[in-house]
């Protein structure tokens, strides 16, 4: 029912009212409501630096679920790539193997193809978390793929 809540959101034409109820909610909604606009943001292709902070401080929440939601937004709406990129590589390192795979994943949708990101992903191809591995793989893949 939520994700049928959120794509009725996606589809109204007065995004402005609706951006701005999405953006409360990430401040001031539980968990559930975080996490979800987080996933209407991303889906409306919300860009602007207010939002990236945001995003990245929700990269720190106590719910894995909005942190996986956020990793996903950031790489898809950073309007800092180079930051989002340092902040996703970061999380390379998470305890939670889904945040690490993720972080790859995502470091794959930002696009960032920085010497340091290259170098984070080959590092994960190694690692012996076989998903992360693949996920890394697949980022670099995806890396090369993009390449104008």
């Amino acid at each position: 029912l939520r994700w049928a809540a959120a794509t009725v959101l996606v589809g109204f034409q007065n995004h402005g009212e609706v951006i701005g109820v999405l953006r409360g909610l990430l401040q001031a909604g539980n968990a559930a409501q975080r996490k979800m606009a987080l996933y209407c943001l991303r889906d409306l292709d919300v860009r602007a630096p207010d939002l990236d902070e945001a995003l990245v401080r929700l990269l720190d929440d106590e719910d894995r679920d909005v942190q996986l939601a956020a990793i996903s937004s950031l790489a898809r709406l950073a309007t800092d790539r180079a930051g989002a990129a340092a902040r996703l590589m970061r999380a390379l390192d998470a305890r939670d193997p889904r945040l690490r795979r993720a972080a790859a994943a995502g470091l794959g949708t930002l696009g960032e193809r920085s010497e340091s990101v290259r170098a984070a992903l080959d590092r994960a191809t190694a690692s012996p978390d076989a998903s992360l591995a693949r996920a890394a793989v697949g980022a670099l893949r995806q890396l090369r793929a993009d390449r104008p």
